[in-house]
C-alpha cells in the first residue's frame, strides 16, 4: 500500500524515476552527503503518484533510495531496519558503514532481484569512524560498489549525472549541494513532457538524517527555472 499522503497522478504525466546522492563539505570538517528524488511512482505503464518519499531512514546514521517497485522498495527498508536493529542489540554498537552495505547487498539480491519486485538501491551511510558519508551502489542481481564523489539511478539517472558531471566539485558547500541536486533531478525529469520534479531532498550528517524542507526546495526550483532556457521557451509557447 502506497502512504496515504501521495497524491494520485494526472495520466498525461509522463517522467523518469530519478534518485540521487552527492558529497560535500560539512561544516566542521567532515564529508556530508545530499540525497535527492522525485516522487513519482507507476503502475505498470500507469503513473499513479507524484510525491511518493523514496528516501527510506533506516536508522540514524543510514538510509535506502530507490528506484523500481515502490512496495518492494518499502519492504526491503523495513527488512533492514529490524536487521541493524537487532544486530546493535546482539553487538551492543552499531555495524560499520561497509557493514550495513553488506547486510543490505545480501538481502536485496536475496529477496528483491527477481522481474516483478525488482528495486536499484543507492544506499548511503554516515562513517562515524572516518567522519564521512559513504555512497554505495547495490546491484539487485547481487554485489555493490562505492562511489566517492556521486551516484545516480532510476531511469532518470542518466540525465541526472550529466549534470553533476558538469557542476561537481569537491569543495560544494551545503547550500550549493542542496541546489545541485535539485537541479540535477529537475533537469533529468525536465527532458520529458508533464515532468515531475524533485518532492524530497534528504541530507546524511554525524548526527542524523535531516529533511530539507519544501520551502527550500520550491524556493531553488523557481531560481533554478529563472536561468533555465528551455522553462523560458515553454513558458513562451504556453507548455508550462
Amino acid at each position: 500500500t502506497l502512504p496515504p499522503e501521495t497524491q494520485r497522478a494526472n495520466k498525461d504525466v509522463t517522467s523518469n524515476t530519478t534518485i540521487l546522492a552527492l558529497t560535500y563539505d560539512g561544516s566542521d570538517g567532515s564529508r556530508e552527503a545530499i540525497i535527492a528524488c522525485d516522487g513519482l511512482t507507476s503502475i505498470g505503464h500507469e503513473k499513479y503518484c507524484v510525491n511518493t518519499n523514496k528516501i527510506d531512514q533506516l536508522d540514524i546514521h543510514s538510509s535506502l533510495a530507490s528506484a523500481g517497485h515502490a512496495a518492494a522498495a518499502m519492504q526491503a527498508a523495513r527488512y533492514l531496519r529490524a536487521l541493524f536493529y537487532i544486530a546493535r542489540l546482539l553487538d551492543k554498537k552499531e555495524l560499520s558503514a561497509k557493514g550495513k552495505a553488506r547486510q543490505a547487498n545480501n538481502l536485496i539480491g536475496a529477496h528483491f532481484s527477481c522481474r516483478d519486485y525488482f528495486i536499484t538501491p543507492v544506499f548511503i551511510a554516515y562513517d562515524t569512524v572516518q567522519r564521512r558519508a559513504r555512497i554505495f551502489d547495490i546491484w539487485g542481481g547481487g554485489g555493490y560498489k562505492e562511489w566517492d564523489e556521486y551516484y545516480t539511478n532510476g531511469c532518470g539517472g542518466d540525465r541526472a549525472l550529466t549534470v553533476l558531471e558538469e557542476y561537481w566539485t569537491e569543495h560544494l558547500s551545503r547550500t550549493e549541494a542542496i541546489e545541485l541536486a535539485i537541479r540535477a533531478v529537475h533537469m533529468a525529469a525536465h527532458k520529458t513532457s508533464g515532468a515531475n520534479e524533485p518532492q524530497y531532498v534528504r541530507i546524511m550528517t554525524a548526527e542524523g538524517l535531516e529533511s530539507v524542507p519544501r520551502t527550500v526546495i520550491q524556493e531553488t526550483l523557481n531560481s533554478i527555472r529563472k536561468t533555465c532556457k528551455r522553462c523560458e521557451e515553454e513558458r513562451r509557447g504556453g507548455v508550462v
